[in-house]
């Protein structure tokens, strides 16, 4: 599993997400990986 490609498509996501649940648009969504085991 690519660590940056998850946090990326989590980022992609959680945007829209939010976007169509309060039709705003989403400036900026930040994903800290603090540990991988």
């Amino acid at each position: 599993v690519n660590i940056v490609e998850v946090g990326t498509a989590v980022q992609t996501e959680v945007a829209a997400a939010i976007e169509e649940m309060v039709g705003m648009q989403v400036r900026e969504v930040n994903v800290y990986i603090q540990d991988v085991d």
